[in-house]
C-alpha cells in the first residue's frame, strides 16, 4: 500500500508526463534515427503528403498516448480499442475529416471504432511503417509480433530487404509481398506470422488514409487474415477485429 500510494504521488507531479511519454516513444520506436522520421512519398500517389506532416503525424501519437495515461486513466485494451484521435487541420483530411473545422492546434475527436480503433490505426503508426509509394504489410506486422504480442521472430537472411517486390500478374499489395517473401528462408516468419498480420491493416495507405482499392491497380484491397496471436490463429476481417 505504501508502494502504491508513493506511485500514486510521483504520477501526479508534472515531471511524469516527459517519463511516461519517453517509455511510450520507446515502446513504439520512435524518435531521432527511427521510422517515424525523415520520410518522404510519392507525390503522384499521395499528393497532399508534405514533410511538415511528419513531426504532427509524431505529436498526435505523444498526444495521444499523454491522453490515455493522465486523462482516460486507460489500460492496455484502452491503447488498442479507443476511437479518440488527435488532429488538426493538416491531418484531419488523412481521417477524412474536414480541414476547415480545425485549427493549428491538436483538437480530441471520436473516430469510426470499426475501423479505426486504437493507435496502431492512427495515421502516424502506419505511415511510419510504411514505404514511400506503398503500404508495408512487412513492417506493420513485424512490429505487432515482435512489439505487442511479444514473439520472437528471427533476423531476415542478408539482402532480404532489397529482394525486388514482383509485379507481373499480381494487382495488389497484398499479392506482391507475399509473392516478395516466398523463398525458403523467408516463408515460414512471412507467410504465417508477419504478412497475415499487415495483411489485416492494409485498409490504410502510406500516409495512414482509409482505402478500399490499390492506387496504381484499382484492385480491391483484402484485408481477412489469419492472425497468430499467442498459440492461437484468429481469424480477423480487418484492423477492427485484429485490435478486438
Amino acid at each position: 500500500e505504501a508502494i502504491l500510494a508513493q506511485a500514486q504521488r510521483m504520477l501526479a507531479d508534472p515531471k511524469a508526463h516527459s517519463m511516461v511519454s519517453a517509455f511510450h516513444t520507446d515502446y513504439a520506436n520512435m524518435g531521432p534515427g527511427t521510422r517515424w522520421q525523415g520520410y518522404s512519398r510519392d507525390p503522384a500517389l499521395y499528393p497532399s503528403f508534405s514533410d511538415a506532416l511528419v513531426p504532427v503525424l509524431s505529436q498526435e501519437t505523444e498526444r495521444f498516448f499523454d491522453y490515455m495515461v493522465f486523462e482516460r486513466n486507460g489500460t492496455f485494451q484502452d491503447l488498442l480499442t479507443s476511437p479518440v484521435a488527435f488532429v488538426n487541420a493538416s491531418i484531419a483530411p488523412i481521417y477524412g475529416l474536414d480541414a476547415t473545422k480545425y485549427g493549428a492546434d491538436l483538437a480530441a475527436v471520436d473516430l469510426d471504432p470499426g475501423t479505426r480503433p486504437g493507435i496502431f490505426t492512427r495515421a502516424g503508426f502506419l505511415a511510419a511503417n510504411s514505404l514511400f509509394n506503398r503500404s508495408s504489410a512487412i513492417l506493420r506486422g513485424a512490429f505487432i509480433q515482435k512489439q505487442v504480442l511479444c514473439r520472437e521472430i528471427g533476423a531476415p537472411p542478408p539482402g532480404a530487404e532489397s529482394t525486388p517486390q514482383p509485379t507481373e500478374g499480381l494487382t495488389t499489395n497484398r499479392a506482391r509481398t507475399d509473392a516478395q517473401t516466398s523463398a525458403e528462408a523467408c516463408v515460414g516468419c512471412h507467410h504465417t506470422l508477419i504478412n497475415p498480420t499487415g495483411f489485416a491493416l492494409e485498409a490504410f495507405d502510406a500516409i495512414g488514409g482509409y482505402q478500399t482499392a490499390e492506387k496504381d491497380t484499382g484492385a480491391a484491397i483484402d484485408t481477412n487474415a489469419s492472425v497468430a496471436i499467442g498459440a492461437a490463429s484468429v481469424n480477423v476481417k480487418g484492423p477492427g477485429e485484429l485490435m478486438q
